[in-house]
């Protein structure tokens, strides 16, 4: 069985230095703007930047929460973090 490490060469510095500060985080009760008259209250675990906010994907409506949970998360994490951040979108929860 082969298996594939993805090395810090494939890396920015600037991706490297953000995926050195990403958590993973329960959502619970945050609630995330779509429009000015809605938002939308996701569940499950998130990739938390504490400057950036939750991370996303560009083509979804929310923070990225995979269906691995918390496990899929920490497993992205122990890989180095993501590639680079080009097609990505930063979600801050709504003050109350």
């Amino acid at each position: 069985m082969t298996t594939l490490t993805l090395s810090t060469e494939l890396r920015s510095p600037e991706t490297i230095l953000i995926n050195s500060k990403l958590q993973i985080i329960k959502l619970s009760n945050q609630k995330f703007r779509l429009t000015k008259n809605s938002y939308i209250m996701p569940s499950g675990y998130a990739l938390y930047h504490p400057t950036f906010g939750f991370f996303g994907f560009k083509s979804d409506k929310k923070p990225y929460s995979p269906v691995g949970g918390k496990k899929a998360l920490q497993s992205i994490l122990n890989d180095g973090g993501l590639l680079d951040f080009d097609n990505s979108v930063w979600w801050l929860p709504m003050e109350v």
